[in-house]
């Protein structure tokens, strides 16, 4: 039960996060009597989290990197990636959860 406690817990996060931005980028931010605009150019996040946010299959796991398709390979107890990547992963993967 830990853990859907802890997903009910991040999934509201990420939906917190998501309303407060597109409010600050639709709005636009204040500071000194200025209008500044605001564009979010990344997100930190510790690997777990990004493949939460990413749905990629654990950030441990086989098929796991976020950069290509590269499967990997079992190698002393963990997944190692080739240097030759596999085809790129696109924003069009991620968006489309493909």
């Amino acid at each position: 039960m830990d853990i859907l406690k802890n997903l009910t817990v991040l999934i509201y996060f990420l939906e917190r996060l998501v309303e407060e931005s597109k409010h600050v980028i639709e709005n636009v931010l204040f500071f000194n009597n200025k209008k500044l605009p605001c564009v979010i150019k990344l997100i930190c996040a510790d690997a777990p989290a990004k493949s939460f946010i990413l749905n990629v299959k654990g950030y441990t796991g086989y098929s796991s990197c976020t950069k290509c398709w590269d499967e990997g390979e079992y190698y002393e107890r963990r997944i190692c990636f080739s240097d030759k990547a596999g085809k790129d992963r696109t924003d069009h993967d991620f968006f489309f959860k493909e």
